[in-house]
């Protein structure tokens, strides 16, 4: 029987048979069960997680010279394998290994870490990151960020890109102290086609987030970027993200865009009295008559100018009562 043939099965896991060749010296520990293969499948090691056969697993640990890392095509470790295969129990035994190399990769999506973002396992992630080895911030300087625009942590990116992000994944990563947390986070939260709202949540009590930051097209704020989307159009989870940002006391309600328009006059503007209304929620916002576009304008634009001069007067008696010490209307 040809022992580098054997040596390059793990034989179904049988552990008796695997111990045996470990013990002859003639065994190649990291061949090929056939050379024109990748080592990634057939490796001894590469089978193993594959298979996992995790008594197997420890059993190739044991030996000095068992490769972790492919040489080709490209370098990919058997730890990445594990994380790809969502295989936790092969991951916790190849991390007690000390030559395991967590950070193993050539981009973000050839590292351990970077895959378990890119599938969303939350609980893979946690457990790579109790390895005190980790690194997050390899990528902040050779990765372009998903957002395209800015190059700030692709780990964080990633987590913020897909449609429905695991708000876990995001809340892991904002939490590790090598993660930097770029002022356009937000945004990248907000200018989305749909909106996640538990992700926006997050980011807003986290008190490192800019929650003012202008950014983008027309240097808004995300406050701005939101209200303006749901101009393309009725988008409820939009509303609701408007909602949220204005009921942080943290978002500027009166900070304008690039041409100086505040979120209040870009509403009365476009005549959108449910954003009017909101806006009007918050006792810090500032309204002047004089700054206001005409309701007449309002009115050209199909907006209700007549229930967003009530909503606006209403506001400026209940804020006069208060200045005058009397009670509020109810």
């Amino acid at each position: 029987m040809d022992s580098h043939r054997c040596a390059s099965r793990p034989w179904g896991g049988r552990e008796s048979v695997v111990r045996m060749l470990l013990l002859r010296k003639d065994v190649d520990v990291n061949g090929r069960c056939h050379p024109e293969e990748y080592v990634t499948s057939s490796s001894p090691i590469f089978q193993a997680v594959q298979g996992k056969y995790h008594s197997v697993l420890r059993q190739l640990l044991e030996h000095p010279k068992i490769e972790l890392v492919t040489d080709e095509p490209s370098p990919v470790s058997a730890l990445f394998l594990a994380v790809t295969l969502g295989d936790e129990c092969s991951v916790r035994i190849l991390l007690e290994d000390g030559r395991v190399d967590v950070n193993h990769g050539s981009s973000f999506a050839y590292s351990p870490v970077g895959i378990a973002v890119l599938k969303r396992n939350a609980g893979m992630l946690r457990l790579l990151l109790s390895d005190r080895n980790a690194r997050l911030n390899r990528f902040d300087t050779d990765y372009v960020s998903v957002s395209g625009r800015h190059r700030y942590n692709a780990f964080l990116g990633q987590a913020l890109f897909p449609w429905d992000p695991n708000v876990e994944i995001v809340e892991l990563l904002m939490q590790h102290p090598q993660v930097g947390i770029h002022p356009d986070v937000l945004h990248h939260a907000v200018n989305r086609v749909q909106p996640h709202l538990p992700t926006i949540e997050l980011l807003l009590r986290d008190e490192r987030v800019q929650v003012n930051f202008r950014s983008g097209k027309g240097y808004n704020t995300p406050l701005i970027a939101a209200l303006m989307v749901l101009e393309g159009g009725y988008v409820p989870d939009f509303l609701a993200a408007v909602r949220l940002l204005i009921g942080c006391e943290r978002v500027d309600v009166n900070l304008p865009d690039d041409e100086g328009h505040t979120p209040l006059v870009l509403m009365v503007e476009a005549g959108r009295v449910d954003r009017v209304k909101l806006l009007l929620e918050r006792k810090d916002l500032i309204v002047e008559e004089e700054n206001l576009i005409s309701m007449e304008q309002a009115r050209s634009r199909g907006g209700n100018a007549v229930e967003i001069r009530k909503c606006l007067d209403e506001f400026l008696e209940e804020r006069r009562r208060r200045v005058r010490g009397e009670e509020p209307v109810l």
